[in-house]
């Protein structure tokens, strides 16, 4: 018997969520320090059935995006995890975290169960691109490995100064 074949491009997933996110910034030239000042996440996932749960898991995951983005990151010795705990492994809190302005685009999917698409971790996809966007279109520095801790930023920083 030949293989399932599935007419949809992209398999395994027949459909797409879509996401346009956008950050603005604050970045301390001296010091390296980012600070998050607001974050617009517009989602496109079929029909939107509860559009305050949306708006929730979006802010969730960009909540999320903004820890492995700016600072969250296991460091290793010999196999072993170093920051183990809460003291060492840093997350952000609700004071880390800017404000953030969830736009729901509302389109009926056909294929979706009562037009719906899935729209939980898609909000985690893009943040981090928009900080480093952000980061480099304010220093000229490109930052291509995360966390963009303070000490890659002002690497970055620094050669791309030398290179001038």
């Amino acid at each position: 018997e030949s293989a399932k074949a599935f007419s949809t491009a992209g398999f395994p997933h027949a459909m797409y969520t879509f996401i346009a996110q956008a950050v603005k910034l604050r970045l301390d030239p001296v010091t390296g320090n980012v600070i998050l000042l607001d974050v617009a996440a517009a989602t496109e996932a079929g029909r939107i059935i509860n559009p305050l749960s949306m708006a929730g898991q979006i802010q969730g995951g960009v909540a999320m995006s903004v820890g492995y983005a700016l600072g969250e990151n296991c460091v290793f010795e010999d196999g072993r995890l170093l920051n183990a705990d809460f003291s060492t492994y840093l997350m952000p809190t609700s004071l880390d975290v800017p404000h953030i302005a969830s736009y729901h685009v509302d389109a009926y999917e056909q294929a979706g169960p009562m037009g719906v698409k899935g729209a939980a971790e898609v909000s985690t996809v893009s943040i981090a691109p928009a900080i480093g966007g952000a980061i480099e279109q304010i220093s000229g520095a490109r930052l291509n490995s995360l966390p963009f801790d303070i000490d890659k930023i002002l690497q970055a920083m620094e050669k791309k100064e030398e290179k001038q």
